[in-house]
């Protein structure tokens, strides 16, 4: 009589400490783990830039027929917008 089901194929798994004696692999996820290590703290502090909140230093602007400072502007709300061409 002859089978008609194939002999099973073995699938062999690599423990993981196999894996980590690979010289490369761990020098990688040394260096990947410093890496974040030093950047994250950056991405994540709740500090904000020193000089939100302060006054802004007073300037003049010419234009072609007037010159405006910023002086001028006090107690309103000034959006400047700069166009790079």
């Amino acid at each position: 009589m002859i089978s008609l089901l194939r002999p099973r194929k073995t699938i062999r798994f690599t423990s993981r400490k196999k894996m980590l004696d690979d010289q490369p692999v761990r020098s990688f996820l040394f260096s990947s783990s410093l890496l974040l290590l030093f950047l994250l703290p950056g991405c994540y502090s709740s500090s904000r830039p020193s000089r939100i909140g302060t006054i802004a230093p007073d300037f003049t602007v010419q234009d072609s027929d007037r010159k405006v400072t910023l002086s001028q502007f006090r107690g309103n709300i000034v959006v400047l917008n700069f166009w790079a061409t």
